[in-house]
């Protein structure tokens, strides 16, 4: 394959394919068409900084609908590789285009950690040690934990490294599952709180342990999901639950939309009223409601039996 080696700004042009196996994703490079071929998967893409996709297409494929993908800044392009099915309908089209000028295509892949894999050296430096045992949340989390009876299974989703909540949940005896989508935080959960079980998956398709339990906490994660899966995570709510189970989440009171201190995304409150109705229409009532120091409002709640 005939390709051109340059660089410009962020973008970086002229990346060969790898014989076999899985390859680069690659684009050729003409002013009436874009191409995303041939290789399977690569439906959310755009180049580092974003430009302008006149046309996008997936070989193979049905024609996608014209987007332009919005990728954030980060510190460093993302080369995703696919793996490469095998035909000869695929081959064929590979040898058509195999005299264009072709760009590599990066793309930002759906990050399901909201974006806190991409700052996780910072976060783990600031809140993530055992130096910060007495961070903002710890007093609350602690007066909870402590109401649940020793022993009593308890998953934290969106646990993080395990400092400085899931570790409370720990010192109050009780039997604690972790659940974050951020490889870096689950590497860190694992060396601060050995034994403890956790998993690296995002709580919109973890299959959360295949097993109900006795109390959920979720600390700081409802609201940098969007409305539709904070919907959905309700609903898991009372389905991970067993009847009587307790439940613990943080948001913002009052509806509203900001960015995340630390990784700069949008984060969304659907709102106290809105929660208190979504809550009580799976059979989850509010037991109490409260603040901590750093203003993050408690939703203290419980499934019915």
């Amino acid at each position: 394959m005939n390709v051109e080696g340059k660089q410009k700004g962020n973008t970086v042009f002229g990346e060969k394919s790898v014989a076999g196996g899985s390859r680069d994703c690659i684009v050729p490079n003409t002013k009436s068409d874009s191409w995303c071929a041939p290789f399977q998967g690569c439906g959310r893409w755009g180049t580092y900084n974003s430009i302008e996709i006149s046309r996008t297409r997936n070989l193979g494929q049905p024609p996608l609908q014209k987007q332009l993908e919005r990728v954030r800044d980060f510190p460093r392009t993302t080369r995703i590789s696919h793996p490469v099915p095998r035909s000869p309908s695929i081959d064929t089209k590979r040898d058509v285009l195999a005299n264009k000028s072709w760009t590599a295509c990066y793309y930002q892949p759906m990050d399901r950690s909201n974006g806190y894999e991409a700052v996780s050296e910072e976060f783990l430096a600031r809140r993530g040690n055992r130096r910060c045992s007495t961070g903002i949340g710890v007093k609350e989390v602690r007066k909870w934990a402590g109401t649940l009876p020793r022993g009593s299974s308890v998953i934290d989703l969106g646990c993080g490294p395990g400092f400085p909540i899931t570790v409370v949940l720990v010192q109050e005896g009780l039997q604690v599952y972790g659940l974050d989508a951020a490889p870096s935080f689950v590497a860190a959960f694992e060396r601060n709180l050995p034994g403890t079980p956790i998993i690296c998956e995002a709580v919109q398709e973890s299959r959360l342990f295949d097993r109900t339990f006795d109390a959920a906490l979720a600390w700081g994660l409802m609201f940098l999901l969007p409305a539709e899966d904070q919907h959905r995570l309700i609903q898991r709510f009372a389905e991970m639950l067993v009847p009587g189970g307790r439940l613990l989440f943080t948001s913002a009171a009052k509806p509203g939309v900001w960015n995340d201190a630390m990784t700069g995304l949008e984060s969304l409150s659907l709102g106290a009223e809105q929660y208190r109705s979504l809550l009580g229409a799976v059979g989850i009532s509010l037991a109490e409601e409260y603040e901590d120091e750093g203003e993050n409002h408690y939703f203290d709640a419980l499934k019915g039996t």
